[in-house]
């Protein structure tokens, strides 16, 4: 039997305090400042897998992270996500649904995913590490 495990508590309140800048536009609070996303984005990273520090593999994973969000046709733009004490390269996808973005997150070992609307954001655990047996 599995037992579901949440997001670390230290994680969720980091993620929840993270910085998403498009362009140099805030948008980490919602997406007014950048109405061209509306009506919502998902940001997520293939960098800094398992919320590790940045290494010499992650400009790779990111265009890998790329590719596959081209090859499924989604709409995406580059952005800087700033959490835990380091900055790294993201994407906003829009047009894809959130158990997808989950998936893609997921598949790059990431904690979370975060869903931007016009003035919210949610941060959306991707259940990375979550079965104990």
């Amino acid at each position: 039997m599995s037992q579901v495990m949440p997001l670390p508590l230290d994680v969720l309140a980091d993620a929840r305090q993270a910085r998403i800048e498009l362009e140099g536009v805030p948008i980490s609070e919602g997406l007014a400042a950048a109405p061209r996303l509306l009506p919502r984005v998902f940001v997520f990273s293939a960098q800094r897998p398992m919320g590790g520090p940045l290494d010499a593999q992650d400009g790779e994973r990111q265009r890998v992270l790329l590719n596959t969000v081209k090859q499924k046709g989604l709409v995406f733009h580059p952005v800087q996500l700033s959490w835990r004490g380091q900055t790294q390269e993201a994407v906003a996808v829009q047009g894809c649904t959130r158990a997808e973005a989950v998936k893609l997150a997921y598949k790059r070992k990431q904690w979370c995913v975060w869903e931007l609307g016009r003035e919210t954001t949610r941060v959306i655990y991707t259940g990375l590490n979550s079965r104990m047996k």
